[in-house]
């Protein structure tokens, strides 16, 4: 997802790009400082350029930045989902992953909701989410819906874990 930023010169390129209004050019600019890809770690400059990017509709920034969010110590959940949301709307499978892990298992002061995990799941395994793929799986085994779990258990590669365990989870 997150793509090799390799060229030594990529920075300089990205700023010029970044410049000229061009939305990529900034998320890369994020993920950059946020993965200390050629340049020091420095997670306020990756969120400032997640922010930029995201005024110009970027949803991988979006799903970035509600993913730096989740991981910090004050986390705030609706401005998560509020990202996540927007992510999703745009076409994000991670965002929409990430929406149905929040929904399936709850999280500070949200409720679980089967119901729209299963939604958010299934958007996201409709863009072939092998994450997405594997939870919905394991929803209709355990749930004893073992055609659906099958069919799903079918859409990931046979001998991987995620595979083997919907098929041990059916029997």
């Amino acid at each position: 997802m997150w793509g090799k930023i390799t060229n030594p010169k990529a920075r300089s390129n990205y700023i010029k790009a970044s410049e000229l209004g061009h939305d990529d050019s900034l998320y890369k600019l994020g993920l950059m400082y946020e993965n200390s890809k050629g340049i020091k770690e420095d997670i306020n400059k990756a969120i400032d350029y997640y922010k930029q990017a995201i005024n110009l509709n970027h949803k991988l920034a979006m799903y970035s930045l509600g993913a730096i969010y989740d991981s910090s110590e004050n986390r705030d959940i609706s401005k998560i989902i509020d990202l996540y949301i927007k992510s999703a709307n745009l076409g994000c499978p991670d965002a929409m992953y990430s929406l149905g892990y929040i929904y399936q298992f709850g999280d500070d002061g949200i409720d679980a909701d089967l119901g729209k995990a299963i939604s958010w799941y299934k958007k996201s395994a409709n863009l072939n989410d092998s994450n997405s793929i594997y939870r919905l799986g394991m929803i209709y085994a355990k749930n004893g819906d073992q055609e659906k779990a099958m069919s799903m258990h079918k859409k990931l590669k046979p001998n991987s874990n995620n595979a083997i365990e919907i098929l041990e989870t059916i029997k």
